[in-house]
């Protein structure tokens, strides 16, 4: 495969998304798919945010509290429930880019296949996501205190200061300077381990560091490109995002047109009837309004894990023509021998048919 560089590996990612989610189209499993890429976007970091709560409750150096063992508990509990979440996100991702690179379609064999290599992935993310909170605690403590401190003046009554605006200002520029601190360097971790050292994971029976050396072998080639794809990346993002958002509304106006003639006309034969009529109708509301807003999740996963799958699939092009291996399955070269098309399963196929080639574990069978 050719070596592409970060603006050229755009364009075969669209295609390649287009490809995995409407090649067939299928309304469900086209929202399925695309759902696999926004649950492993909920694994692709780790933070522990109800220890960070506890320490912004009661950071070293303080007083103990009489109810700090409760809350102890309290953010254990919390802290192994969002564990639970990445667990799911995180096995979800070595998931996701089998389907990318191999166009497959049923998830539940790709699944199967990583519950034993999932867990050294989710241990870094776990170590990782844990240190870098922690050295950014104290910072985002400091900064949060001083924005609480200056609400509560503020709310207190005090006689108007001048200089209280200003402070007020710096504190909110200082609590927002940390948060986004914390959120750039966990992401752009997350990146470049989901980018450069899962494929090299996945597709080779090697332990996880040494396939984060392997990735730092190809990204010190060249690092020049590899900046510039962290670059593009997040703008590309965060277009998308705009995009989705625009188009995700644009299709819930009819939805919305029609629940709101819905609500008008029981609202306008609600008058003239009783009571009884008058708490059906309420119920009826109520469900009609969590149905408008299970279609407008519906629609929003859709969107946006169409994004995310495009951004899998930039990243995968732009590494394919850097790591021969992954290239290789990308776009095989006219030395490898010829491969029918697949016929395609039967609905009783289906079920134990992973929908596309498996992914080498071995760079020799490749």
């Amino acid at each position: 495969m050719q070596r592409l560089n970060a603006i050229d590996a755009i364009a075969p990612a669209f295609t390649r998304t287009h490809e995995i989610l409407f090649k067939p189209f299928r309304l469900g499993r086209t929202w399925k798919l695309a759902a696999t890429s926004y649950v492993a976007y909920c694994g692709s970091i780790f933070i522990p945010l109800p220890l960070l709560l506890l320490f912004a409750r009661h950071p070293a150096g303080q007083s103990p509290n009489s109810n700090l063992p409760a809350l102890w508990i309290v953010a254990v509990l919390f802290s192994l429930l969002y564990l639970s979440i990445v667990y799911c996100g995180a096995r979800m991702e070595f998931v996701e880019f089998e389907l990318v690179v191999t166009r497959a379609k049923f998830i539940r064999p790709m699944w199967r296949k990583y519950g034993a290599r999932v867990w050294p992935w989710i241990a870094v993310k776990v170590v990782i996501g844990t240190v870098l909170c922690f050295l950014f605690a104290p910072w985002l403590y400091a900064s949060s205190k001083g924005l609480f401190e200056t609400f509560s003046l503020q709310q207190s009554g005090a006689p108007s200061d001048p200089a209280l605006f200003s402070v007020m200002m710096h504190s909110i520029l200082h609590f927002y300077a940390a948060f986004f601190s914390i959120m750039f360097s966990l992401k752009l971790v997350a990146t470049m381990l989901a980018d450069f050292v899962l494929p090299f994971y996945v597709l080779e029976d090697m332990p996880l560091f040494s396939a984060v050396r392997q990735a730092s072998k190809v990204i010190l080639e060249d690092p020049l490109q590899v900046i510039l794809y962290l670059i593009l990346k997040p703008i590309l993002a965060i277009l998308g995002f705009i995009m989705q958002y625009i188009a995700s509304l644009v299709c819930f106006i009819p939805i919305a047109i029609i629940f709101g003639v819905l609500f008008g006309v029981g609202a306008v034969v609600s008058r003239n009837l009783g009571s009884t009529v008058h708490l059906g109708l309420a119920v009826g509301g109520v469900f009609l309004y969590l149905v408008g807003v299970i279609c407008f999740m519906f629609l929003l996963i859709g969107f946006y894990g169409y994004l995310l799958t495009l951004l899998d699939a930039y990243a995968i092009y732009f590494l394919g023509g850097r790591y021969p291996l992954l290239g290789g399955l990308l776009e095989p070269g006219p030395d490898r021998p010829f491969t029918p098309p697949p016929i395609f399963p039967s609905r009783e196929e289906e079920k134990d048919d992973d929908g596309g080639p498996p992914l080498p574990m071995d760079p020799a069978h490749a």
